[in-house]
């Protein structure tokens, strides 16, 4: 926690950087993270957004122990213009391809905390 931060903001950063994390993208602790990219591009349903909210409850449990989690939800969310935020050459042609088909999406994950001040819910958004 850094000095000026509330406890509130530092809780925001700790869950954010599980969310936003993928495994093996730390190389000295590959295993943190969460296994939320596999979703990204794949066709939204049912079944995705349940994985999705599995795969955040075991690894806030796994990673942040001493926080308890009161609930999860998850929402696929079309990007603005994502026709043209993939057109560079870098990006894989066959991803390109999807989100010229407007399969562009990012996660949005809200996580309800309990505290000793009631319930905290925090918002992370996850993008390819």
């Amino acid at each position: 926690m850094r000095p000026y931060q509330s406890t509130e903001e530092a809780l925001v950063d700790r869950i954010s950087l599980v969310l936003q994390t993928r495994p093996g993208q730390i190389p000295w602790r590959p295993e943190f993270g969460c296994q939320l990219e596999e979703m990204l591009g794949a066709q939204a349903s049912g079944s995705q957004v349940i994985q999705a909210r599995y795969a955040v409850q075991q690894a806030l449990g796994r990673f942040l122990p001493d926080i308890e989690v009161a609930g999860v939800r998850v929402r696929v969310i079309p990007m603005e213009g994502s026709r043209d935020r993939f057109k560079l050459a870098e990006i894989p042609v066959a991803e390109r391809a999807l989100v010229g088909a407007g399969a562009g999406a990012v996660l949005q994950v809200d996580v309800d905390i309990e505290t000793d001040a009631g319930i905290l819910t925090i918002q992370a958004l996850v993008e390819n």
